[in-house]
């Protein structure tokens, strides 16, 4: 056996690395009732109409984040097995007499394929933004990449009987145990339109996001045996599909409070993969049934937040009004996958400190109310000379080997 299945996994991830909005996830994602107008696109269209005076236009170019996790080192103990797995496929093939060498060897294979365990995730968002307040109505143009990719095994406790009684190599190559990839990749490209409305002393912003979205699926599994990146080929195990969408957003501002609702993806649209080829058994799942495809399922989401800001300090606080599927999988392809349906909806709160227009410290939090993901803190660091230039960094902890990172260019004339 090659070593196939680590660097394919790998590649996947690679592949699908497209990098947000950095200032929001470094207050933990929260925003919706108080950010700015060089974030509406990514956060909520109605804060387009939050802008200052001496604002003309605004850009993000390039504006990038990914998150990361391999909590149970699967990485590392997938290398182990196929290190163990050749040595063992190497002294059969050579019709070795050491019987000793034979069975430590098959001993490891045994162990490492039993510590074989968990599941890598990744996300990145990648936003760009050029964005023109005024009074009549602000615009903006944005573009937004959100790839989602989940690689994992699937093991067959038979295996364990055949690693034990393999005599040679082809016998060896009947393990059932496979690899997964999945995943999707959804691009927006939106239109942002925004005004205040003064409501006596209080102000009234409504925006409005119609945009074209093109949504990529991935889906491969292979047995672990012919996981092989020599026949690997994406375009094989991935579709596209392209939608209109609609976002739309309010806020509301009180003195120095705000509220804001924002209501993303109105349109619900559901989009099926390639099918898994060539598969036959899946671990302890039968897979035999032809072309079958997993289905996504991208529905509206709804964000309530509260903020506060000053001169000098700013608080913001959110959370998801609608559950989501994890991966934007449906129910019966996440059963299919995992054997159980994973919802997720957060709640985020942030909050930032800006001394002197030009550096900017930043500190949030995000907690799942479906208890499936753990914690994440996060922090950033802007550096705003002359409040026109602004480099953003942000970074996410939840665990040593659950993170994320991002950094950010604007400019605000």
């Amino acid at each position: 056996m090659k070593k196939r299945i680590l660097g394919v996994l790998v590649a996947s991830l690679c592949a699908s690395q497209a990098m947000a909005e950095t200032r929001t996830l470094s207050m933990g994602g929260s925003g919706v009732a108080n950010g700015n107008y060089i974030q509406a696109g990514f956060i909520n269209p109605a804060l387009m109409a939050r802008f200052e005076d001496r604002d003309n236009v605004g850009l993000v170019f390039p504006s990038l984040a990914f998150s990361a996790s391999d909590e149970d080192k699967l990485i590392d103990t997938i290398d182990n097995f196929q290190d163990s797995y050749d040595r063992l496929e190497s002294l059969l093939d050579s019709g070795s007499t050491d019987v000793n060498a034979i069975e430590e060897a098959r001993n490891e294979v045994k162990q490492s394929f039993q510590d074989i365990r968990g599941d890598v995730s990744f996300n990145a968002d990648i936003y760009a933004q050029l964005a023109i307040p005024a009074n009549l109505v602000s615009i903006a143009l944005y573009i937004h990449a959100q790839p989602t990719v989940f690689t994992g095994p699937r093991l067959n406790g038979d295996d364990l009987d055949v690693i034990a009684n393999a005599t040679n190599s082809d016998q060896l190559e009947d393990l059932k145990s496979a690899g997964i990839a999945v995943g999707s990749l959804r691009t927006d490209l939106g239109l942002v339109l925004a005004k205040n409305f003064d409501i006596g002393d209080n102000k009234l912003a409504i925006g409005v996001t119609p945009k074209l979205q093109r949504i990529d699926t991935f889906a491969y599994a292979a047995t672990i045996q012919s996981f092989d990146e020599d026949n690997f080929d994406a375009k094989d195990y991935s579709t596209d599909d392209n939608f209109f969408n609609i976002d739309v957003g309010v806020t509301y501002n009180i003195d120095n409070w705000s509220v804001g609702l924002v209501g993303k993806n109105l349109i619900s649209q559901s989009v099926k993969s390639a099918p898994f080829f060539n598969l036959g058994l899946l671990g302890n799942v039968d897979y035999s049934v032809a072309d079958l495809p997993l289905v996504y399922d991208f529905k509206p989401e709804f964000v309530a937040g509260v903020g506060y800001r000053s001169k000098s300090f700013t608080v913001s606080a959110d959370v998801d009004l609608t559950a989501q599927n994890y991966l934007h999988m449906a129910t019966a392809s996440q059963l299919l996958l995992f054997g159980e349906e994973i919802k997720q909806q957060f709640v985020r709160a942030g909050a930032e400190f800006d001394l002197w227009r030009t550096l900017q410290l930043r500190v949030g939090y995000r907690h799942d109310l479906k208890g499936n993901f753990d914690d994440a803190i996060t922090a950033g660091l802007g550096f705003s000379p002359f409040g026109r230039l602004h480099i953003n960094l942000m970074g996410s902890y939840v665990s040593d080997r659950n993170f994320g990172a991002g950094a950010q260019l604007a400019f605000t004339f």
